[in-house]
């Protein structure tokens, strides 16, 4: 399986740059972004439009130098892929990246999945307006478009990582593509998987390394596995419900689970929580030490998404402020002015 990684912008990039097993292209409008990332295959757009300084959450540059600059990434899409993943947020370079994915698909013949960072409740306004004017747009060029929100995992009264943020993204990620032909794969297949998400896509992911003991293998139970089903996070809150298909996928070392099948007990879990109909479940056997469950819940169509520019009254308030504060400052500088003059 050769997926083709694309990172756009920087939250695009830095999420991108875990994936360096499959060769990722970073792309971005800001020069120094590009710099301090460490893949080899890195790509400044538009660096006559932009100056190589960014968009400044102005996609519409963006769009600028994607068209400006596509034969320069077209160039290095020269290997055959099997599915091309386009890894971005709603900065102003990577709330362009339906333009990017519709420019692929014109191109290449192979199905297209978007994986979004949606505006946390941090972002600044500029962000949240790209969100709400393009996000439609990614969901009418990309085969299925894949939610994931930094809030979801965020510590409480805590200091969050966006080191630790982007690893999670790419924990979820990449357990999904490393299911391999080299594997013992039951009733799934990672090709069918691909092939059949549609629409928007939700994923939960937990896992557990496991060890040897000195004085025999530590043997997984079924009380063990309950919890970490009930540990699951997920890579978008909201009501599954609406989800039209679900696919649940155990990878595990057979080596440690002796007396039932993980994916089974996962769809019994599941359905007394979702009432969806199209369900389907497999396994994955390897010998990695390690329990990790997958579940995609996918073909979610009724759904709007929409964010707020202005989450809640204190914020108008804020604004309020300091536009008051900036016409006090004004008001200042003027009898300043005034005093000078007389």
């Amino acid at each position: 399986m050769k997926p083709l990684i694309i990172g756009l912008g920087k939250a695009g990039c830095r999420v991108a740059e875990h994936f360096r097993k499959y060769n990722p292209i970073l792309i971005d409008t800001d020069a120094e972004n590009l710099k301090i990332r460490k893949s080899r295959n890195k790509i400044l757009i538009g660096k006559e439009i932009t100056g190589g300084k960014g968009t400044l959450r102005n996609y519409n540059y963006s769009l600028k130098a994607l068209n400006y600059s596509l034969q320069k990434i077209f160039d290095k899409i020269r290997r055959e892929y099997d599915f091309c993943f386009l890894i971005c947020s709603f900065g102003g370079t990577g709330a362009s990246g339906y333009y990017l994915g519709e420019k692929i698909k014109e191109e290449y013949d192979m199905k297209t999945y978007a994986f979004l960072i949606t505006p946390s409740e941090e972002d600044d306004p500029g962000v949240k307006i790209n969100f709400n004017k393009t996000f439609s747009k990614f969901l009418d060029v990309f085969d299925a478009t894949f939610l994931f929100n930094n809030d979801t995992f965020k510590k409480e009264n805590l200091l969050f990582s966006l080191d630790e943020i982007n690893l999670k993204i790419f924990e979820m990620l990449n357990a999904l593509f490393e299911i391999s032909e080299r594997d013992e794969c039951i009733k799934i297949n990672l090709y069918d998987i691909i092939n059949s998400l549609k629409d928007i896509t939700i994923i939960g992911y937990n896992y557990k390394k496991l060890k040897f003991k000195p004085f025999g293998k530590e043997i997984y139970t079924t009380n063990d596995f309950m919890e970490l089903l009930r540990g699951l996070k997920f890579s978008y809150n909201m009501d599954l419900n609406i989800a039209k298909s679900l696919t649940i996928i155990s990878k595990y070392d057979k080596r440690y689970i002796k007396d039932f099948s993980p994916s089974i007990l996962t769809k019994l879990f599941l359905e007394k929580i979702y009432d969806i109909k199209n369900v389907r479940y497999g396994e994955v056997l390897n010998k990695k030490r390690k329990i990790e469950q997958i579940l995609i819940f996918s073909e979610i169509k009724e759904l709007e998404v929409k964010v707020k520019t202005f989450d809640e009254k204190r914020d108008i308030d804020k604004l309020y402020n300091i536009l008051k504060n900036v016409l006090n400052d004004i008001n200042k500088v003027q009898n300043t002015l005034k005093n000078l003059l007389i």
